[in-house]
């Protein structure tokens, strides 16, 4: 079982989903949400608050990133985690991103495995056995 997870989407019926699976997978059982990228970002970088609130559970183990968001999308989101890590690699190196999007585009898979912290990248819809196989193989 992961520490925790963090799911970022702007969808709250795809937010909920993942939820879903997670907890009937037995995942994780603390499980952040955001809705954009900003609203992750916010949360990870708020370090030391959310440490002492939720001990070695924070930073989560694992984030699905969606693709398309308003405010801060995935892309935006990962040049700018790349950067939090720089600064802190210590807190955020065992950091897992995996996208999780409807997008399929080619040029969108390239682009986001081009992070050395990004694992897989899913395409919605994703069943929970399937998530929990994904997750289970890169944990």
């Amino acid at each position: 079982m992961l520490k925790s997870v963090m799911i970022v989407d702007d969808t709250e019926a795809d937010r909920y989903i993942a939820k879903w699976s997670i907890k009937q997978n037995q995942i994780a059982d603390l499980i952040f949400e955001a809705r954009d990228g900003e609203e992750a970002m916010s949360i990870l970088a708020s370090y030391d608050e959310h440490k002492a609130e939720f001990g070695d559970r924070f930073p989560p183990t694992l984030i699905l990133l969606d693709v398309n968001m308003p405010k801060m999308n995935g892309f935006e989101f990962l040049k700018e985690f790349e950067k939090l890590r720089a600064l802190n690699d210590k807190f955020y190196d065992s950091v897992v991103v995996m996208m999780f999007t409807s997008s399929q585009l080619h040029e969108d898979k390239e682009r986001t495995m081009g992070y050395d912290f990004v694992r897989d990248y899913l395409v919605k819809p994703v069943d929970p056995e399937s998530l929990k196989s994904i997750i289970d193989k890169h944990f």
